[in-house]
């Protein structure tokens, strides 16, 4: 054989013999047994599960965004309310001394104090 000549190797070509082909393969599979060769699970559950696997940080930290959100959407919020002067109430004089020094008023005072009087 010279550099000029070509080796052919169309025979070895599997598509030229597709029932040849299909023939050692059944018969590798065969020799392997049925234990050995799993069979690979359908396309659609392999999806899903390389879904899953590489978006679960994902989904779980927006499910705890959705949580937070739901909880915060949820809790009332204080009405504003514009500190006027119509609004302010006014402290008995007596009250306010009895809270500064921490005291207890008598009955007596707590009664002219209800009744509008003075002590």
């Amino acid at each position: 054989m010279n550099a000029d000549e070509r080796l052919d190797l169309s025979p070895l070509d599997p598509e030229n013999d597709p029932e040849r082909l299909e023939r050692v393969v059944d018969g590798v599979m065969h020799r392997l047994g049925p234990g050995l060769v799993p069979s690979p699970p359908p396309l659609s559950s392999r999806v899903v599960e390389q879904l899953a696997s590489r978006f679960r940080p994902l989904f779980a930290a927006a499910s705890i965004v959705a949580v937070v959100a739901a909880a915060a959407l949820g809790t009332p919020r204080p009405a504003e309310v514009d500190p006027s002067p119509e609004l302010a109430v006014s402290i008995p004089l007596e009250w306010s001394v009895w809270m500064l020094t921490e005291s207890t008023p008598r009955a007596e005072d707590l009664l002219i104090t209800f009744a509008g009087g003075g002590p």
